[in-house]
């Protein structure tokens, strides 16, 4: 019985060796794609998960036929590369994403069928020199990519920053607390009103009856999250470089951050509420990363492999509860959580949230149902994938109900706060405002669609109040410039506000990767 099974597996490690290298190809291109962001450990615990579904896999096909093993690298190859087949396809005839499953499906069972009375040795080779070609395809693609492009990494920095401010810090004589919210792609009340239809005033008089100073038309520094973050949060602008240099550039500077490490040095408790985007998500600065714990996921490669094969884009399609982002029980437990950390402590607690609300997918209507309780599609709850105008225009409407719904919890928040605290600083700052229509249908952009873009809530309280007037946050800029005035009762100048946009206005349609080159923008 022994020697049966060890005669299976040295005929089946060949076809496994090869499942692998095809796999790995797959794995190298999203490393690069994410190039910085990923850690040795996250390789790791990628490539021990992939040999952990491959060894299953295998099993399950032996279990059947030893020979189907024979066409498991075949069969991985049309599964990674279903979306690109269904892509290429669509622009030549409709086709649903069912019927292409069927047909790849079919098309597996075929190539079994004509090669299955092939001699063993030939399926090796074949298998071998498939998996390598494909191995060396995707590093000379890669290497190309990254030549056409000019990718090389700058010794030029992409932001100035001022260290003298760490030395020259004095022990404050009170560390009131810091709550500061950054709910991504909430957009400013003008632009709401304007572009959405959607009247948000009864959100920003709440905000003035409890002492906020909040303008009504405000704009973030930069259009993106991963420049918007950074520069706030190092209280700088950024050096426009006109070459490629990737967005995950910006990600070691903003966990990093000036700001957070000032607040730190002061003797601050940092709280970070972060979530799936590496350039916040485990701060290794911070006492507590909240993201890891309400997932008890380890971020890792393989999930965002299996979100490319047809099975998990089918079901996704039609529950897509099964991807944590879309999860509303991980989203109720943030805003639980924020509650009960911004009541821990009466001094000396900084709590950083980026929210990923109203950002899609807008998990919540206003009233604070999930939407898998309601009749809704993935692409209405989403900023991309549109293959219909009326899914466009219900996605707006989802997203205004999640910002009531966002409303409301900040509220919450800032009332249970302020019934138990009488020191503390409270700041909503967007990062960027919502995806236009043309970066989420794909066309050109116009000057009204950057506005959108660059428009953002941000909203400053101290409860002991403070000289902070709207004109100081028409941008956030010089935030935690205020934010250390006030604890060190200082009176360090801040920064001119400037709005910053890429020089090209259609960079979402092109494949640069110029993603610090910008131009200044005046927002009307």
């Amino acid at each position: 019985m022994n020697s049966k099974y060890l005669c299976l597996l040295k005929s089946s490690i060949h076809f496994f060796i090869s499942s692998f290298i095809i796999v790995s190809s797959y794995l190298i291109i999203l490393l690069s794609i994410n190039l910085g962001e990923i850690s040795f450990q996250e390789i790791i615990i990628s490539l021990s998960e992939i040999l952990m579904i491959l060894i299953l896999i295998s099993f399950l096909l032996t279990l059947v036929s030893k020979k189907l093993m024979w066409f498991l690298p075949f069969g991985i190859i049309l599964n990674f590369q279903y979306q690109n087949i269904y892509d290429l396809l669509s622009n030549y005839i409709s086709l649903s994403q069912v019927v292409l499953v069927g047909l790849i499906g079919i098309l597996w069972l075929m190539v079994v069928f004509i090669f299955w009375n092939s001699k063993e040795r030939d399926a090796v080779n074949v298998n071998y020199i498939l998996s390598l070609t494909i191995l060396a395809g995707t590093i000379i693609q890669i290497s190309l990519n990254y030549e056409d492009e000019g990718f090389i990494p700058s010794s030029e920095p992409l932001i100035f920053l001022d260290e003298s401010l760490i030395d020259y810090i004095d022990e404050p004589a009170e560390m009131p607390n810091i709550i500061y919210l950054v709910p991504d792609r909430y957009a400013g009340f003008d632009v709401l009103e304007e572009y959405y239809n959607f009247d948000n005033d009864n959100f920003y008089n709440e905000l003035l009856k409890r002492g906020f100073v909040v303008p009504r038309v405000s704009n973030s520094n930069y259009p993106n999250t991963f420049t918007s973050l950074l520069s706030t949060l190092n209280l700088n602008y950024i050096e426009s470089k006109d070459y490629a240099i990737s967005d995950t550039a910006s990600f070691p500077l903003i966990k990093n951050s000036l700001g957070f490490r000032l607040l730190k040095k002061i003797g601050y408790k940092f709280s970070n509420f972060d979530n799936w985007w590496n350039g916040t998500r485990d701060n290794n600065l911070a006492d507590r990363n909240i993201y890891k714990e309400i997932t008890n996921l380890n971020f890792s490669l393989t999930t965002i492999l299996i979100d490319k094969t047809p099975i998990y884009k089918l079901v996704s399609r039609y529950y897509p509860q099964i991807n944590p982002r879309f999860s509303c029980a991980n989203q109720t437990k943030i805003f639980d959580l924020l509650l009960e950390e911004s009541l821990k402590q009466d001094q000396g607690m900084f709590i950083f949230a980026h929210l990923l609300a109203p950002h899609s997918p807008y998990l919540f209507d206003s009233e604070g149902v999930c939407f898998t309780r309601k009749n809704v599609t993935k692409s209405q709850i989403t900023s991309h994938g549109y293959k219909r105008e009326d899914d466009f225009l219900i996605a707006k409407k989802n997203y205004t109900e999640y910002l009531s719904y966002t409303n409301k919890k900040i509220l919450e928040i800032f009332d249970s706060t302020l019934a138990k605290n009488d020191n503390f600083i409270f700041v909503i700052q967007s990062d960027e405002g919502p995806y236009p229509k043309c970066m989420q249908l794909k066309t050109e952009c116009t000057n009204a669609d950057w506005k959108i873009k660059t428009s953002n809530i941000n909203a400053f309280f101290y409860s002991k109040g403070s000289s902070i007037s709207e004109e100081d946050l028409k941008t956030p800029i010089n935030n935690f410039n205020h934010i250390l005035n006030i604890i060190l009762e200082q009176k360090r100048e801040g920064l001119p506000h400037q709005i910053f946009i890429n020089s090209n206005p259609n960079f979402h349609l092109s494949d640069s990767m110029e993603n610090f080159n910008f131009k200044k923008f005046e927002s009307k």
